[in-house]
């Protein structure tokens, strides 16, 4: 009986290391967040693993909002390395981060990019501005409900056409820093009485929903829409029709920069995953000239991407630091083995 239970206890024992061990061995990086960035990871990902040979990380869409929370779940492995942020992190999110053990990030501006209300129409049908966007889509105007359905009611120069928006999700950051842009400090929500529609965090199933409805128009970012021009037609923000040189000098209104947020803690225990940050940061990437400008990339300009390289590898490359208690567990078994034989030794006694 005695025998039988040192077995089950030796092969409880054993399962649980197996299982730390595993965690331990995680070769592969995980990143989460924003559904515009999407598409440059990917670029990214399977470039850093042609020129690295380490596994291909996995980059899943979740949303910028939807992926800074599960990025601050924790610290350790079965956590995201990295999220991908179409906006700056909150002071709200950084705090929920720091109560659950994220103290340590590392923010990188990746680059930019143009947010372009479009219509399915050869041809734009009207030049809009921010004050008419808010006039159309903010739930209340001088604290009472929006009453304006129609673009007339917004300006006589408008056609009397159904104002309907079909955009994303509160989710993402690009609806986020869309609602930011147009409201302009005003304290008040996008409406909710059928005017804007949560209509997909993937721009695809906009642009597919936009043929059924042909008169509404759709939120996009412009790197989505550089490959689909063919599909959709921007609207000039006013009289800046958003192009790459527009939103790079800043004319265009409607433009925000992309970030990138790392867990510190992560560099040193996760393979491959300070080399995988400084590949999409570098000019052979993130430059003017990088692989990443075919996708519809907007490169920041170079002074400041150097700069943001160089807060990159001061931190990719650090000196030894203690590890997490989150990390200190996976060779606890190993290390008191050694604790004990090293105890032994000051002792003057063998194994």
């Amino acid at each position: 009986m005695l025998q039988t239970r040192g077995h089950f206890i030796f092969l409880t024992f054993l399962i649980s290391f197996l299982k730390v061990d595993a965690l331990c061995a995680r070769s592969y990086i995980q990143v989460v967040g924003s559904s515009a960035i999407y598409p440059f990871a990917i670029a990214v990902a399977e470039t850093f693993h042609q020129k690295t040979k380490f596994p291909t990380p996995i980059i899943e869409s979740t949303g910028t909002g939807g992926g800074i929370k599960t990025f601050c779940t924790g610290i350790g492995l079965n956590t995201p390395d990295i999220v991908l942020a179409s906006r700056a992190m909150s002071e709200r999110e950084r705090h929920y981060c720091l109560r659950q053990g994220v103290t340590d990030i590392l923010e990188v501006t990746l680059g930019f990019d143009g947010i372009v209300i479009a219509s399915p129409d050869l041809k734009a049908p009207f030049s809009l501005s921010r004050e008419q966007l808010y006039l159309a889509l903010a739930a209340k105007i001088e604290d009472q409900p929006n009453r304006n359905f129609y673009w007339s009611d917004v300006s006589s120069e408008f056609p009397q056409r159904k104002i309907r928006l079909l955009g994303p999700s509160s989710a993402s950051g690009t609806r986020e820093a869309f609602t930011q842009l147009i409201m302009q400090n005003r304290q008040t929500k996008l409406r909710h009485d059928g005017v804007y529609i949560e209509a997909s965090d993937q721009e695809t199933v906009i642009v597919q929903k936009l043929q059924l409805e042909p008169e509404a128009f759709g939120v996009f970012s412009f790197s989505f829409l550089m490959l689909n021009s063919d599909k959709v037609t921007p609207l000039p923000i006013e009289g800046v029709t958003p192009t790459f040189k527009t939103i790079v000098s800043g004319q265009y209104p409607l433009s925000r920069p992309f970030y990138l947020y790392v867990k510190s803690a992560h560099l040193d225990r996760v393979k491959g995953l300070a080399a995988f940050v400084e590949e999409f940061i570098s000019a052979d990437a993130a430059g003017h000239e990088g692989y990443l400008a075919s996708y519809g990339f907007i490169p920041q300009p170079e002074q400041k991407r150097l700069l943001e390289e160089k807060k990159v590898h001061a931190l990719t490359r650090p000196k030894k630091v203690s590890l997490p208690e989150q990390f200190q567990d996976v060779s606890r078994t190993n290390r008191d083995h050694r604790d004990v034989q090293n105890l032994r030794n000051l002792k003057g006694e063998g194994e």
